[in-house]
């Protein structure tokens, strides 16, 4: 069946449609938890020492109209050529999913102006980017049921200052700690040396206190992740 556009799919905040692309169908598999156990002489069952949450299995199928099979075939190429660079679907059941293509299906062609293809990927559900800015230590509710990176975006550095129970020394300005690349920088140059970073920032679902030195002003970003 075709779905409405209620939401309508898209790549990297593109529609799929300037792709030339209509989707037909898709499905996202479920999630799990590979855990490691320890097993004691004082403990009747296993003790859980950690877990691993596995990626989902997305798949979705498109339609490509086009003149010819030639012409709807070299989109199905193109398209696939964007998925391999890495993308960001948004599906028809509203969640994104930071997807690593995996394979594309044979084409088939129901119609001599249209090809039909499969595209498999591995992914992580999230929600729309969040934003929230700081001017004084406080406190926001964290979207989402899993804990998720953070970027902390920190102005107003003048000698030595702390944000989230971090040190930046040496600097003024802005610097950018981002759990989400895993970089510290000021105007795009490593920084990572004038901190004491030990774990970049992460937010836990619920309400998460940001304590920073007075004067700063932090700008906090984002993905809420979704079981």
């Amino acid at each position: 069946m075709e779905y409405e556009k209620i939401i309508e799919p898209r790549v990297n905040d593109t529609p799929l449609s300037l792709y030339g692309a209509q989707m037909l169908d898709f499905s996202v598999g479920g999630v799990g938890v590979k855990n490691g156990y320890l097993f004691t002489p004082s403990a009747f069952f296993p003790v859980v020492v950690s877990g691993e949450i596995t990626l989902r299995r997305v798949k979705i199928t498109l339609d490509f109209s086009g003149l010819g099979w030639q012409e709807t075939e070299r989109a199905i190429s193109d398209l696939t050529a964007v998925f391999l660079a890495g993308c960001d679907l948004l599906l028809p059941d509203g969640f994104y999913y930071r997807c690593a293509f995996d394979q594309n299906s044979a084409p088939k062609r129901p119609a001599p102006w249209i090809s039909t293809a499969t595209f498999e990927f591995d992914g992580v559900r999230h929600g729309r980017l969040e934003q929230r800015t700081l001017i004084a230590s406080g406190s926001f509710v964290v979207e989402g049921n899993r804990p998720a990176p953070a970027r902390l975006t920190v102005s107003g550095i003048s000698g030595t200052v702390t944000v989230a129970g971090i040190t930046i020394t040496g600097l003024t300005g802005t610097v950018v700690i981002d759990g989400l690349s895993r970089k510290v920088t000021q105007n795009g140059s490593n920084v990572f040396g004038n901190t004491d970073l030990t774990t970049f920032p992460k937010l836990t679902p619920g309400r998460a206190e940001i304590v920073f030195t007075a004067g700063l002003t932090v700008e906090v970003e984002y993905y809420p992740l979704y079981m």
